[in-house]
């Protein structure tokens, strides 16, 4: 149905921690997968820090590219960049254990080691409420690595 509408390419998006991208892959013209490195189980009583390095994305990739040449490109559709689990009333610490300024920066490397063509970044309203109270290090670390 997609197709009878636009002739634009169609993005597909799946799991890059959790998925092997075979089925999405098989329909679109472009892949986009998430990048994220440290989550919160759902409980929300135990850290998982994620485990992959960045070639086993830009392996992926070129596998799913063999298998499914109609995929023509393999994006970063949402690298984490905002803390797992964020809501009204927490403190800092718990945003830390996901998304500390350190972490931010090491998530922005990934993604560079990853090597893909584009990368999405997830949480812009999220740095700019941190701007907004006094923490300009997540929009201005952010802004540097546009540039």
């Amino acid at each position: 149905m997609v197709r009878s509408l636009t002739r634009k390419p169609i993005l597909l998006t799946d799991s890059g921690e959790l998925s092997t991208w075979l089925g999405p892959t098989q329909l679109g013209d472009e892949f986009g997968s998430t990048l994220y490195r440290v989550v919160i189980n759902e409980p929300g009583d135990k850290i998982f820090h994620h485990f992959l390095w960045p070639d086993v994305y830009t392996r992926h990739a070129n596998l799913i590219k063999k298998l499914h040449p109609n995929v023509k490109k393999v994006i970063v559709a949402e690298l984490q960049a905002e803390p797992w689990g964020n809501g009204p009333n927490k403190p800092q610490s718990f945003y830390d254990l996901t998304m500390s300024h350190d972490q931010f920066s090491k998530n922005i490397s990934f993604a560079q080691q990853v090597g893909f063509p584009e990368v999405y970044m997830w949480g812009a309203e999220w740095w700019y409420y941190e701007k907004l109270h006094g923490d300009s290090y997540y929009w201005n670390t952010a802004a540097a690595a546009f540039r």
